[in-house]
């Protein structure tokens, strides 16, 4: 350590700074802008400097479009199968066919927060009793639905089926 805190320890880090300093300076925001007549202050060559036109760090201005390796192939470069173009989703199950405990709890999960939030919206003073009651309906119908889980999952099971 040097006792002037002033002063690099090392005399090369002044002039990396130095040059560090000049080059930023020689960075103004006219070459952000694209202009290429100004000349670089260490020599008497102009410098030709990228405008805005040719920033492309994704390359979207690519002219092929086909990729040149098809190991780097992209999203884009995907093509269906005949065996996709066929499918159709099955029909979905009919609402009639829901157990009724069920749907009756996904009301009260998914209604009592809209109900509480209609509540401290459009009903200032409600009455305490009725806000207990909806949070407790929201306790009860998610906490049946919790218990309504399977419990155990199968083991040939992947997950893939909805």
């Amino acid at each position: 350590m040097s006792s002037n805190p002033e002063q690099p320890e090392n005399p090369k880090e002044d002039e990396v700074w130095r040059d560090l300093v000049a080059r930023l300076q020689e960075d103004s925001d006219q070459t952000l802008l694209g202009s290429q007549d100004s000349e670089s202050p260490r020599g008497s060559t102009p410098r030709q400097r990228p405008g805005f036109e040719q920033f492309d760090p994704l390359n979207v201005r690519r002219i092929d479009s086909q990729p040149t390796n098809p190991e780097f192939s992209g999203p884009r470069d995907y093509s269906p199968s005949e065996d996709d173009e066929d499918f159709v989703p099955a029909e979905p199950a009919s609402l009639s066919t829901v157990e009724p405990a069920i749907a009756l709890a996904w009301v009260g999960a998914a209604g009592a927060p809209i109900a509480l939030l209609c509540a401290a919206i459009f009903w200032r003073n409600a009455p305490l009793l009725a806000i207990i009651a909806l949070i407790l309906v929201f306790i009860l119908a998610v906490g049946y639905l919790i218990y309504r889980l399977p419990g155990q999952r199968e083991n040939d099971d992947d997950g893939a089926r909805l």
